[in-house]
């Protein structure tokens, strides 16, 4: 069996390939899909599977073969969409405090967004001071290894010290 590629104008494609290995049938798949972006020209999210073809399951056939693989891309597709929301809906609101000291002031805040790649953060306190400032995390930032999360999904000591920055130039901005 050969692996096969299938496309879209929307920039939705999905690769399948089987490969023999040590006497072992391996199937890897692959499909990316792009998500909806403010500030970014392209941004693509990709669901991944691959395992062994038991032997049982090679003896009964082809058809046999790819409807096990089919019920087991569906099962590691469908964990990955979950993640999916989970990480969106924390993108949304994921209500992160963060605070730093600024000539004597007690700056206080939160990271209000994380969607798009963009950190937003607003300031609460001191109260005259409130406000909200951004910055993108794209190409550039990735580039000089300058990233939001770190490997478990949480906030990069990077994003934490930048937010602590965006408090500071909040109060600054709000100041004068």
């Amino acid at each position: 069996m050969k692996g096969f590629f299938r496309g879209k104008p929307t920039g939705e494609c999905a690769l399948l390939r089987y490969l023999e290995k040590n006497g072992e049938l391996h199937y890897e798949y692959k499909k990316r899909f792009s998500v909806p972006t403010r500030h970014h020209y392209k941004v693509y999210r990709e669901y991944k599977s691959r395992g062994v073809v038991p032997k049982d399951v090679i003896n009964e056939g082809n058809m046999a073969i790819m409807r096990h693989v089919k019920s087991q891309i569906d099962r590691d597709t469908q964990e990955q969409k979950k993640q999916f929301e989970i990480w969106n809906a924390f993108d949304k609101n994921p209500n992160f405090l963060v605070s730093v000291e600024h000539v004597g002031l007690l700056l206080e805040g939160r990271i209000i967004s994380s969607e798009d790649s963009t950190l937003i953060v607003r300031m609460e306190e001191p109260e005259q001071y409130q406000g909200e400032d951004s910055v993108i995390y794209g190409i550039d930032a990735a580039l000089s290894k300058r990233y939001m999360f770190d490997k478990d999904r949480t906030f990069s000591d990077d994003a934490i010290e930048t937010a602590k920055n965006l408090l500071i130039k909040i109060y600054q901005k709000q100041k004068h």
